[in-house]
């Protein structure tokens, strides 16, 4: 199982439970993560990160990481600043309530 946490996770989920210093990681990380491969195209990598609103996409490879795609890559990428752009649009709009 492939488990997450990102600065984010420890403002966001630290400052709603109250957590301090001494918590505990194991209760503040992302255990659903969606991950790619390194056989994803550039585009099928921003379809994903756009549609699950997520700024980092875990590479793996048989259950083991082996790399991370953040919207900074794909700003540096081929891809169109338009592409780009409508990636961070999406991942920044805000989370539907039924997810």
């Amino acid at each position: 199982m492939i488990s997450l946490i990102t600065d984010r996770d420890l403002v966001v989920k630290g400052l709603a439970n109250n957590f301090n210093a001494n918590t505990q990681i194991s209760e503040m990380i992302t255990t659903d993560v969606i991950t790619g491969t390194k056989y994803m195209s550039v585009e099928q990598a921003s379809d994903l990160m756009s549609q699950h609103q997520i700024r980092r996409l875990p590479i793996v490879e048989n259950g083991k990481l082996i790399g991370m795609v953040s919207l900074g890559d794909l700003a540096a990428s081929n891809t169109s600043n338009k592409e780009t752009g409508k990636v961070l649009e999406n991942i920044s709009a805000p989370a539907e309530l039924n997810k």
